[in-house]
């Protein structure tokens, strides 16, 4: 029995019993998107399909997920946990493509303070990936509730400054040429013009003006 079949076999076992087992079954994704992204983005979906998964009130506080809660560990902790980590830009493709499982992570539910999302669209502009990081922005934007577009702007382009190409979320901070070609330059700012709260728009644009 080969490592992907003794992951999924442990998957299937401690899936039962999903908040008791929450950080490894975290530990069984984090270590399938290495060797196989879409098994490990597959996962990560189906525990949302099967266990239903629907945002409820009394879930939410503040436009938050309350401690403790199913949205809490599996939308919010597994965001912030396994889109953050560095073996993550090896499902970056995948992830793009998974236009179910951004809706449910980004779209229809609270988008948590600390979401990682700008990790992967840092480093998906600054490698000229850019339908993959259209993909990602347009669930963030498609997000009722979301409003702080301008810290977002700020964390992407920050990463443009100290981080080189290759380096997904890792420390290093070498100073970097910030200045972008002129199609990424567009991509930002055509995702700026889209912010409707006008305050946001504009501390989104004052850090993109940097790359200039």
């Amino acid at each position: 029995m080969n490592k992907e079949d003794i992951l999924l076999t442990n998957y299937s076992l401690l899936i039962k019993d999903p908040i008791k087992n929450v950080d490894h079954i975290k530990m069984i994704i984090s270590q399938l998107c290495v060797t196989n992204p879409k098994l490990a983005l597959r996962c990560w979906q189906d525990i949302l399909n099967n266990y239903k998964f629907e945002i409820e009130s009394s879930e939410i506080e503040d436009g938050e997920f309350k401690y403790g809660t199913f949205g809490y560990y599996f939308i919010g902790r597994f965001e912030s946990d396994l889109v953050g980590e560095s073996s993550f830009v090896n499902a970056l493709e995948e992830f793009s493509k998974n236009k179910l499982l951004l809706e449910m992570i980004y779209s229809k539910t609270p988008i948590e303070s600390y979401f990682a999302a700008y990790y992967a669209i840092s480093f998906l502009i600054k490698n000229s990936r850019l339908q993959e990081a259209n993909s990602i922005l347009s669930a963030i934007y498609k997000n009722k509730t979301f409003k702080a577009y301008g810290d977002l702007w700020k964390k992407i382009i920050h990463r443009f400054e100290y981080y080189e190409l290759d380096n997904y979320c890792g420390g290093g901070w070498t100073k970097s040429n910030i200045q972008k070609e002129s199609d990424i330059q567009e991509f930002c700012m055509s995702w700026a013009e889209r912010i409707m709260n006008e305050e946001e728009k504009a501390i989104a644009l004052t850090h993109i003006m940097r790359i200039f």
